[in-house]
């Protein structure tokens, strides 16, 4: 292992998080609207108690003074206190953050296996007619909105046929179906929704890497030995065409995050992205700046993570 790599990349880290806070904390007090409101309404309300209202919230100080204390918090481990829900920011987001976790590791799952095994199963014959059909599905899952197609979802699944949940996470009265199976059956049309354009990527991007992979010198020395071509294709094609495909799907999680924000408000999934629309029309400045630093700072740890496993995984990078 280079460890030379990991420092740089470790020490990378810290002016992206510093970017993060700045730029987050930024976002949410120059943007148009004011907390206040939220409490005393858009007509207003007597001075002295719209001032104590703003006292109370830490809104009376300056902008310079507001953003020194929250990092002073940030590095005390207090993301600070919900002005609506009146509960430390930290506790909300953990409650919340598991459904997220959930749908966020089926969704890659969906995508990865299902994209893998299409873009497979199209680059054993290039540019035949599977290859084609493949190809098209790809197409056609990139260029559809998420947000359209979890709504299309629900109406031919849920509405018309009636066999999945229309939303949440799990039914108020399970009925016959067992706990987990109720789970199940509430996860599965966001994790096709959310999955699906990872599912494309992944599927253009492991046929180009496979087609590129199979004309490489090795490949044809393997078939000059006599290996059998499901050894060649499955041991050493497959297995060296991943490598990229798994940088790229670390780099999509951010996608998927900022997608999800989507897909828990269509399908009310009761995690962070549906805690990030509310917090938004809210105004509720400690749990969106909260929602933003948590996020951003997860995926910059997983591409972090993703590095160092991409290479591990490669031996030319850490003769590099």
């Amino acid at each position: 292992m280079n460890y030379s790599y990991l420092v740089k990349r470790g020490i990378q880290i810290i002016p992206v998080v510093f970017g993060i806070l700045i730029i987050s904390f930024l976002m949410i007090h120059l943007a148009p609207g004011d907390a206040v409101f939220m409490f005393i309404g858009e007509s207003g309300a007597d001075p002295e108690f719209e001032a104590a209202i703003r006292t109370r919230l830490g809104l009376d100080k300056s902008l310079f003074e507001q953003f020194i204390l929250y990092i002073k918090g940030i590095f005390s481990g207090d993301l600070g206190r919900s002005f609506v829900l009146n509960e430390d920011v930290s506790k909300i987001i953990f409650d919340r953050a598991i459904p997220t976790i959930i749908l966020m590791l089926s969704s890659i799952s969906f995508g990865a296996i299902f994209g893998i095994l299409i873009g497979v199963y199209a680059a054993s014959k290039p540019y035949s007619m599977r290859d084609n059909i493949s190809m098209v599905i790809a197409l056609f899952l990139y260029s559809l909105p998420n947000f359209w197609l979890g709504q299309m979802l629900i109406i031919v699944f849920s509405v018309n046929w009636g066999l999945l949940p229309v939303s949440g996470m799990e039914s108020m009265i399970l009925g016959d179906k067992s706990f987990l199976f109720d789970r199940f059956t509430h996860l599965v049309l966001p994790t096709i929704t959310l999955g699906s354009t990872l599912a494309a990527f992944v599927m253009r991007f492991v046929r180009s890497s496979m087609i590129d992979v199979l004309g490489q010198d090795y490949i044809l020395t393997a078939k000059s030995k006599g290996l059998s071509e499901r050894k060649i294709f499955f041991k050493h094609a497959l297995k060296n065409a991943l490598l990229p495909v798994i940088t790229y799907i670390g780099l999509r999680l951010g996608y998927m995050l900022s997608g999800a924000v989507v897909i828990e408000s269509v399908f009310g999934w009761p995690g962070l992205g549906l805690l990030m629309l509310d917090a938004l029309f809210e105004r509720d400045y400690p749990l969106i700046m909260g929602l933003f630093i948590v996020i951003s700072l997860s995926v910059t740890i997983i591409t972090f993570i993703v590095d160092i496993l991409y290479t591990y995984l490669d031996p030319r990078i850490r003769l590099k």
